[in-house]
């Protein structure tokens, strides 16, 4: 008996030295697939797949038996890390002590396959020993152990409730397939974890992130407030008493006259205009006789006063008018700068290093261009006789 033993262990051994492991095997794949791919190191003798007992599904690995040594450490070798289904296939030594027992498993028969096992029942119900635990079963034919004692009947597993899944597609549905190992299914479970702390850390960082940046901004707003605030203060406040007093005359201004007459509407356009078109002849040595325009700001008086005489607040910096200044501490100096400061309240702040100047437009011609029909010239005498200060600026008549 011992010597029997001694043989059986000592042909599993034989057979492991011969054998390889062969582990993360798609659930998919069958074992004459796996035998032609494990062919292609040498001659093939058997390739077993392991079943679960319970579902009769693969475990997802199983045992490659080559006729030699050399030939399963050539597999080892050559297709380890082989990809099939998605997976690489592990191809590792069957000379471990759990693979031998999984290969005496293997050699005891159809008992690893319980599909191949309940069949080779039914064909032959006499050829295997039948289990009192089976009582009453279609597998077991004999009448004496039929029963119909609810105590002697096999327990059916709980029906689970119309629309919830069943245990196996639970285990699907977390990831973990039904006939994994349970190696695999502590793998599947870790890599859940790690999966699960990592989304975890990423959204952790993610929102220290976007606090630190909301910290940033509000330092920087206050940086910029603390620094820039009262100087945008200023500039609204200036702008802001740019914007009445330059637009006052137009909100107050009385309708433009007839079109016709051409000296109402001459004074009338310069009155309220802010900004004029400066256009010369250049006198700079490079460019002699070239024509250029500049466009300025201008007033013809204040606002309830006009002379019809476009005056210019301008600096030497500028070419466009160096021979046009107005004599400085004059009556019409006074006069001329008191109504463009009243028209363009910003120019009080312009800086005073530039040596700005009032500047005065000689008139020798005046053209009216309206409607159409070509230029009309107005008698410069007759337009500067004009009372452009009778016209009611509150009104929207025109007295004459």
């Amino acid at each position: 008996m011992d010597k029997s033993k001694e043989k059986e262990e000592q042909s599993i051994m034989d057979k492991s030295m011969r054998s390889v492991f062969v582990g993360n095997i798609p659930y998919e794949a069958t074992e004459e697939k796996l035998k032609d791919i494990f062919s292609e190191v040498g001659p093939v003798l058997s390739f077993k797949l392991v079943f679960d007992r319970e579902t009769g599904k693969p475990k997802g690995y199983g045992f490659c038996e080559y006729k030699d040594q050399e030939t399963a450490l050539s597999a080892m070798r050559n297709l380890n890390g082989y990809e099939i289904g998605g997976r690489s296939l592990r191809v590792d030594n069957a000379c471990t002590e759990k693979s031998r027992m999984e290969m005496q498993a293997l050699m005891q028969g159809p008992q690893n396959n319980p599909t191949e096992a309940r069949n080779m029942l039914l064909q032959n119900p006499h050829a295997y020993p039948r289990d009192p635990r089976l009582a009453g079963n279609q597998f077991n034919s004999d009448p004496r152990m039929r029963s119909n004692d609810p105590r002697t009947q096999p327990k059916m597993p709980p029906q689970m409730p119309p629309g919830m899944p069943s245990m196996a597609q639970a285990r699907t549905i977390q990831g973990i397939p039904s006939g994994a190992s349970d190696q695999e299914k502590e793998d599947s479970n870790s890599l859940q974890g790690t999966s699960k702390q990592k989304t975890f850390e990423y959204k952790l960082r993610k929102m220290k992130f976007e606090l630190f940046l909301l910290v940033l901004l509000c330092l920087l707003k206050f940086h910029v407030d603390c620094k820039w605030g009262p100087v945008r203060e200023d500039w609204f406040a200036s702008d802001t008493a740019n914007e009445i007093e330059t637009r006052r005359p137009q909100r107050y201004m009385a309708d433009p006259p007839d079109h016709t007459k051409l000296i109402p509407m001459a004074r009338y356009t310069l009155h309220n205009a802010d900004w004029a078109s400066i256009a010369t002849v250049s006198v700079q040595p490079a460019i002699v006789g070239f024509p250029f325009s500049n466009v300025k700001s201008i007033a013809d008086g204040y606002i309830a006063n006009s002379t019809g005489i476009p005056y210019f607040y301008m600096s030497p910096l500028d070419f466009t008018a160096k021979d046009l200044a107005v004599k400085e501490g004059t009556p019409e100096y006074t006069f001329a700068k008191g109504g463009l400061f009243e028209r363009h309240p910003a120019m009080a702040n312009f800086p005073p290093d530039h040596d700005w100047f009032v500047a005065k437009l000689k008139i020798a011609q005046i053209a009216m261009v309206d409607y159409f029909g070509g230029a009309k010239y107005i008698s410069v005498k007759d337009y500067l006789a004009y009372n452009y200060t009778e016209i009611d600026t509150t009104l929207s008549g025109i007295k004459h």
